[in-house]
């Protein structure tokens, strides 16, 4: 046999042994993965996107436990999975080759499911107040991790929850519209009405 023909050998077996699973514990050749999943969310419902390799029998578990099994062609494609309970929940599957018996499990991931609102406070201005220039600022708390629009437009935010910004003012009233929403999707509103006047000179 020339140096080729022993290289093309050596690459034969190379790749007969990735393709190949092994049993009874030892390294699979095959994966199994969680590529996307919500850090958090409201609703006991939710959608995964699962990556699975020669694996073809797949059953998800919710907290240990079993809330579905399907076959599949193996592929990345989307499910959607259900059985949430309050607060942080594991994530995770057993996947099994119909054809060797090879099994795996994916790596756990989290999801947390929270269905409160997140609190919204203004320290300033107050609702109805009256101010004698043209500029006002905003200032209050959410949740942590909770982002803020004023007006529509995102504002700047801190990981304690407290933020600010700085709004002109149009002469009379002002309706001022402050929304907040956390990362699982809940969120609240309120309306600020600040009036603004102009100086009287005496």
């Amino acid at each position: 046999m020339n140096k080729l023909g022993f290289i093309f050998v050596l690459l034969a077996f190379f790749l007969a042994g990735f393709f190949i699973s092994k049993k009874n514990g030892q390294k699979i050749n095959g994966d199994i993965e969680i590529d996307e999943i919500l850090r958090a969310t409201n609703s006991a419902s939710f959608k995964i996107t699962v990556a699975s390799y020669i694996f073809d029998d797949l059953e998800f578990f919710i907290n240990d436990k079993s809330v579905k099994k399907i076959r599949v062609e193996p592929s990345d494609f989307i499910t959607e999975l259900s059985g949430l309970k309050l607060g942080k929940n594991e994530v995770y599957i057993l996947a099994k080759d119909s054809k060797t018996g090879s099994k795996m499990k994916s790596e756990e991931e989290y999801i947390t499911y929270e269905t409160t609102k997140p609190k919204l406070i203004i320290s300033s201005p107050k609702d109805k107040e009256t101010v004698y220039g043209d500029t006002v600022e905003i200032k209050g708390k959410t949740d942590p991790d909770s982002f803020v629009l004023i007006n529509d437009q995102p504002v700047d935010y801190y990981k304690d929850g407290n933020f600010g910004t700085e709004l002109k003012l149009d002469y009379g009233e002002n309706k001022i519209k402050i929304f907040s929403q956390d990362l699982a999707g809940n969120h609240i509103r309120k309306t600020l009405t600040i009036i603004y006047m102009y100086t009287t000179l005496l």
